[in-house]
């Protein structure tokens, strides 16, 4: 019975035990009963085989333990194998391969060595010995090898000569898509015709379908591109919205953000040239410079928020931070120095060179500044030029050179004023002499740079005096001349139209004097009293001729009243 069979088999486990009999001694027994009594079910699973007498695991159906033996799999020859029509899982040794085999759905699989892993049909896998001693690691998808690794690189073996990398990347590329490069996820995502494109980063040129020669390095960098070319992006959204630019450089995040159709601009730093549309030919260097601009073209600005307010000006170049910061759509300008033309909206043809030079200029025009805050305090100023730390000017078409604390200005020659007859016109000999020259009243004096430092306070709300680093010796400094209001009254009442007064051209302006002016009615004078000399020494003559006349009669009176 089978109560009997496996108080038979329990005997002959424990002999075999007794005995130290092998494992393989127990398993034939156990194959042998098996044989025997198959129809009789006579064994009792899950099963133990063991020499400690332990009980089988309670995941497994036959539990054989040994420290000394194993387990020995059917052996047979390949062809011997192949005459099998195999079960799934079924497990042999191939003594020809020499490897297992395993099988399922029919099909031998080699489990050792790992030369070669593939899919169920063959056309996908992965091999590390196609040729004897071959080296490579071959990838075949669909029977086509894609990619080979070396000892020192990866190749890839695309037919269009294109690489993807990451989720989705390329993924819409096409059989005439060459040498592409798109790293990231969905980089390069929607292009089917665009030729040696470089997308690196999540969504680079994500949008772009046809583009050639661009180049993009970060997150959305060009995302929008449609059909520009020859653009190089690097930095987060830079050059994000492009779609027909070319020929475009944006480096670091958000750069060039908006840019649509401009072309040929180049933009380092971060919002640099952030909103430009239509602007062509503008270069920014420096955080958030020529932020704004949308269609302003020729422009060169380097400098933190350098022109960060220009929206359509063109043809401007500054440098320094805050240069030109304001400035919307002026044009030819060119300004050096932080904030030099800060405040310039609209004001065109200027130049500033030194820190805030023309610094409060918005609307003025052909405009120049040399120094630091020279001619920075007027708005809307024409033709003037200061020349020196804080020289000012206060009205259109006028020269200023140094402050108020200047103390010599000169040089080795003469100044020069053009004076060729061929440029005078209505010429007329209508110089006052004497009058106007008689009635000048010369004086000594101080100039007083408190009453300088008041009248810039009170007219243009900003005085840089306070600054200056020396002016004792300008105000100690005793100074000849006159003052320009009594000049201007003796030449009223003169009737002179007296070229040497320089008087105020508005309400912020101030008195002045041309000294050098004042050699001209000098010389009428002189000549005015030249010829008073003349008649007089005329008059002396005829007098000098009557007193010899007279002292000749005398003389004979004399004698005959002897």
């Amino acid at each position: 019975t089978e109560r009997q069979l496996s108080y038979l088999l329990a005997i002959i486990l424990r002999k075999s035990i007794i005995m130290r009999q092998s494992l393989l001694f127990i398993a034939l027994t156990i194959i042998a009963f098996s044989l025997t009594y198959s129809q009789s079910n006579i064994f009792q699973l899950p099963l133990s085989v063991n020499l400690s007498g332990d009980p089988p695991h309670t995941s497994a159906i036959v539990d054989i333990q040994s420290k000394s033996a194993g387990l020995l799999i059917p052996r047979m020859t390949s062809t011997q194998r192949l005459a099998i029509i195999p079960a799934d899982g079924l497990l042999v040794f191939d003594t020809d391969t020499g490897s297992f085999w395993f099988a399922h759905a029919t099909v031998w699989y080699n489990l050792y060595p790992p030369a070669l892993l593939r899919d169920s049909d063959g056309d996908t896998k992965v091999e590390v010995e196609k040729s004897t001693d071959d080296d490579l690691i071959r990838f075949s998808l669909s029977g086509t090898e894609y990619f080979r690794m070396t000892s020192d690189r990866l190749e890839i073996l695309s037919p269009e000569k294109s690489v993807f990398i990451g989720k989705a990347a390329g993924q819409h590329h096409g059989s005439n898509v060459n040498s592409n490069v798109a790293v990231g996820n969905s980089a390069l995502y929607n292009d089917t015709s665009g030729n040696h494109n470089t997308a690196i980063g999540a969504r680079a040129l994500y949008l772009t379908t046809h583009t050639t020669r661009n180049t993009a390095v970060g997150a959305e960098s060009m995302y929008g591109s449609s059909g520009g070319f020859s653009n190089s992006a690097l930095g987060w959204q830079s050059l994000y919205s492009n779609s027909s630019g070319s020929s475009n450089t944006a480096i670091v995040a958000g750069t060039l953000h908006s840019n649509t159709s401009g072309s040929n601009n180049s933009a380092f730093g971060s919002l640099a040239l952030h909103f430009n549309q239509s602007g062509f030919y503008n270069t920014a260097l420096g955080t958030s410079c020529m932020y704004n601009n949308t269609g302003g073209f020729s422009n060169t600005a380097s400098g933190y928020q350098c022109m960060s307010g220009n929206i359509s000006g063109y043809s401007n170049a500054a440098y320094g931070r805050l240069t030109m910061e304001h400035n919307t759509d002026g044009f030819f300008n060119a300004a050096f120095g932080r904030e030099a033309l800060r405040g310039n909206r609209g004001g065109s043809h200027n130049a500033g060179a030194g820190y805030k030079a023309l610094f409060a200029n918005r609307s003025g025009i052909q405009n120049s500044a040399l120094g630091s805050s020279a001619n920075s305090v007027d708005t809307g100023l024409t033709n003037s030029t200061g020349l020196g730390y804080d020289a000012d000017c206060t009205a259109d078409n006028q020269v200023r050179i140094g402050n108020s604390s200047v103390t010599s200005i000169g040089g080795f020659a003469d100044w020069t004023n053009v004076s060729d007859g061929r440029f005078k016109s209505d010429v007329k000999n209508d110089i006052v002499g004497l009058d106007f020259i008689l009635d000048l009243n010369p004086v000594s004096y101080q100039l007083s740079l408190e009453a300088v430092s008041d009248f810039f306070t009170n007219h243009y709300g900003v005085d840089h005096s306070s600054e200056y680093t020396s002016i004792g010796a300008a105000s100690a400094m005793r100074r000849s001349g006159f003052i320009a209001q009594e000049v201007e009254n003796a030449a009223l009442n003169a009737g002179f139209d007296f070229s040497g007064i320089d008087p105020p051209k508005n309400s912020s302006d101030y008195y002045g004097l041309r000294y050098a002016s004042f050699v001209v009615p000098l010389v009428k004078a002189t000549q005015e009293q030249q010829q008073l000399i003349r008649r007089l020494e005329e008059r002396i003559s005829e007098l000098e001729s009557s007193l010899i006349a007279i002292n000749s009669m005398l003389e004979k009176l004399t004698i005959e009243n002897k």
